[in-house]
This record gives structure tokens, C-alpha cells and sequence, in this order.
């Protein structure tokens, strides 16, 4: 893949992409090793795939208009989506609930949360949305609330794309 410019894919093609960079990771090395041994291969995979990113990406904290701090989150990929390892072990409601907070808080509308210690990658990464409100019939029917979504990775067709 050559250079990917974040106004020329889509965030489901740059999760699609950030995706398949963390599955040749986990695929690579397996479970069972230090956050920061990942963190350097997922840069690396990164790099060689043309990625922009950013380590250690600070995010501002503003409340009611007044900066009140800054959280980093692992990587901030194409200036778009923000790649957060699950390092405590914490409920995964938690974790959720912090990624969408760090999403609203960075004005990001996708971020993954990857857990390496896995046998199965796709279990492993998490998918947090943050977006315009659905429809009302549509968040009853998904049981989504008026922002937010929180799922696995997308699955891939047999043309590469996600499957609808």
C-alpha cells in the first residue's frame, strides 16, 4: 500500500488497513509479551505500511471551555483514528468508556482498542465510533444510543471490503 492520506480513505478502509497491521503483528510475535515489545513492532508495521502516525499522542481535556489536562493515548494514525492498548486488567465496559471519552475529548470519531494477549487477534481489538446521532427506529433496532458504538473489527468480503 502506498502513502495513505487522510482525506483520500475512508475511516472504515483506515480501520480496515490499521486492522491488518495489528493482525501481522499478533501474528508474528503471539500473545503473550510486553505492551511496549508490541508498541515497537506496531510502529514499525506502521511505518512500512506508509502510515502518518503519531506515538504517544497527547489529547487536550477541555471542560466547559477551560484546558484542564492532557491524556496520551498509544497511536494517533492518519491525524484520524486513535489506537489504545488494553493494558489493566478492567472490564471491557470500562476501557469502552474511556475510549469514548478520549474520542469526544481529541474530537476523533473512530478509535481501536487492542488487547495482544489473545490467541485470536480479532477478539482481541475493539472498535469504538463516535458520530452523528441514528435514526431513532435504528438505535432501537441495534439497541444503540444516540452517539456511540462500540464493536469488533470490520469482517472482510471476498473482495477485500467489509461485509454489509
Amino acid at each position: 500500500m502506498g502513502q495513505i492520506h487522510s482525506s483520500a480513505v475512508s475511516d472504515k478502509v483506515l480501520v480496515q488497513n490499521i486492522v491488518a497491521a495489528l493482525s501481522e503483528v499478533h501474528t508474528v510475535l503471539g500473545p503473550g509479551l510486553t505492551d511496549t515489545v508490541y508498541e515497537e513492532a506496531l510502529a514499525l508495521e506502521l511505518g512500512l505500511r506508509k502510515f502518518n502516525i503519531q506515538r504517544q499522542a497527547e489529547i487536550s481535556i477541555v471542560y466547559k471551555n477551560v484546558f484542564i489536562g492532557r491524556h496520551s493515548v498509544s497511536f494517533l494514525v492518519e491525524g484520524r483514528v486513535m489506537v489504545e492498548f488494553q493494558t489493566e486488567k478492567i472490564p471491557i465496559e470500562v476501557y469502552q468508556a474511556r475510549l469514548l471519552a478520549y474520542l469526544r475529548a481529541a474530537q476523533k470519531r473512530v478509535a481501536l482498542l487492542v488487547d495482544f494477549n489473545v490467541e485470536d487477534i480479532k477478539t482481541g481489538v475493539k472498535i469504538a465510533y463516535l458520530g452523528q446521532p441514528k435514526p431513532k427506529t435504528e438505535r432501537k433496532r441495534r439497541g444503540l444510543d444516540e452517539e456511540t458504538r462500540v464493536g469488533d473489527p470490520p469482517e472482510e468480503g471476498p473482495d477485500g471490503g467489509e461485509e454489509e
